[in-house]
């Protein structure tokens, strides 16, 4: 009896390692399934992040390129600006050359008076000492 107890002992012993093999077998092929399902719901993801990301890029573009043209529209209205407050210095400076050489040719106005301002109240024919520009808005 000896013999057939070792026997059985050996059997009962292989068919626990035999289990024990399946088993992990088993275990590892469902190991493998689920780490498959998980890559591919992260490469899933991964494909509407780049979808969005792509989003992203053109959204950021599209307002670059609308700042830019906004500066540029800026920097336009500056110059605008500029040319025209250079421009209304020149007229009011012909304006005021005007003044004074009719100023110089008026027998009535001293214009080497200490004082003495274009059109302005040293002028006689003012009659206000405001001058002739806000006789004008009277």
């Amino acid at each position: 009896m000896e013999g057939s107890t070792l026997v059985w002992i050996v059997v009962l012993v292989l068919a626990v390692v035999i289990a024990a093999a399946v088993l992990a077998l088993v275990l590892r092929k469902r190991r493998e399934e689920h780490r498959r399902t998980r890559a591919e719901e992260l490469r899933r993801e991964s494909d509407l992040q780049a979808t969005h990301a792509v989003t992203e890029r053109a959204d950021a573009d599209r307002k670059a390129a609308e700042a830019e043209a906004a500066r540029l529209d800026a920097q336009r209205a500056q110059r605008e600006a500029t040319e025209a407050e250079t421009a209304a210095q020149q007229e009011h400076a012909r304006y005021e050359d005007r003044i004074r050489e009719a100023d110089r040719l008026d027998p009535d106005v001293d214009h080497r008076e200490e004082g003495y301002e274009p059109g302005g109240a040293t002028d006689p024919r003012a009659g206000d000492a405001r001058g002739p520009e806000s006789q004008r808005n009277l």
